[in-house]
């Protein structure tokens, strides 16, 4: 499946910019936070992924850098979200969904971390926020060693 998507803002350099699902065509690494939970204790757990962050550009450089899209959930507004993740201070790279299409790209909505090539998934895992995680996270991790050894 191809990660494609018209509605994004990039926060990159304290600054906001509008992107198009080109962002994905180099990323190998995408989080998508979905608009089933509270979008405001979903951006307190991203902390969570910082080492993990680390350990990708490790393995892929500075450009393997995971991004992260955030689909706005019901009860929180646009504002809001941007106003949230300005002061997060985060090392990878927040994408908000602000027309909420993530969903319908993926006929899902769920907590899914992406491994992407070329702008295609080529694996995926459901995370939960919770101690699975971390060994999804390695086997990501490994998966990616894999995957860019040459």
């Amino acid at each position: 499946k191809k990660v494609a998507c018209d509605s994004l803002l990039l926060f990159r350099n304290r600054n906001f910019s509008v992107v198009s699902d080109t962002v994905f065509k180099n990323t190998s690494v995408l989080l998508w936070i979905d608009s089933t939970k509270c979008s405001q204790c979903e951006l307190e757990h991203l902390g969570n992924y910082e080492s993990f962050n680390d350990h990708c550009e490790k393995i892929l450089g500075k450009e393997g850098r995971m991004k992260v899209v955030i689909s706005l959930s019901g009860t929180y507004s646009i504002g809001q979200l941007i106003n949230d993740v300005q002061y997060l201070n985060l090392s990878f790279d927040p994408i908000i969904d602000y027309k909420n299409l993530f969903p319908s790209v993926f006929n899902c909505n769920d907590r899914l971390l992406f491994v992407l090539k070329d702008g295609r998934v080529i694996k995926y895992y459901h995370m939960e926020n919770n101690e699975g995680d971390a060994y999804k996270m390695r086997d990501c991790l490994e998966f990616l060693r894999q995957m860019y050894k040459e």
